[in-house]
């Protein structure tokens, strides 16, 4: 044990020497004993968490180059009928469009795969 405490330069009346070598007989280079023999912290801290977000459906998939919508018409007599656009515009000025006529009963635009 006098050698040890030679090259290392602590006497064995120290605590924190004391723990090491009961801890770890021999001195040696892993991450555990350096930071035992150190005094560093073992015990990793917790990072804070954001809140997540609520992802959509589609996700956001970048080599995506356009978004496709779909407009539902919805007729009185129970028939129903769909279009898609590339444009959303487009599908809003068309869904504004056939709900001017008396035989829908209502339009729907959604965005789909």
């Amino acid at each position: 044990m006098p050698l040890v405490e030679k090259l290392l330069g602590y006497d064995s009346n120290s605590l924190l020497f004391t723990e090491y070598i009961l801890v770890n007989p021999m001195p040696g280079c892993d991450i555990a004993s350096s930071r035992l023999w150190t005094g560093m912290n073992t015990e990793t801290q917790k990072r804070k968490r954001k809140p997540a977000r609520r992802k959509s459906v589609l996700g956001k998939d970048k080599r995506r180059k356009h978004r496709h919508w779909q407009v539902t018409v919805y007729y009185q007599d129970g028939e129903k009928f769909a279009r898609v656009y590339i444009d959303r515009a487009k599908a809003l000025l068309f869904a504004e469009r056939q709900k001017k006529s008396p035989v829908v009963r209502a339009t729907r635009v959604r965005q789909v795969n």
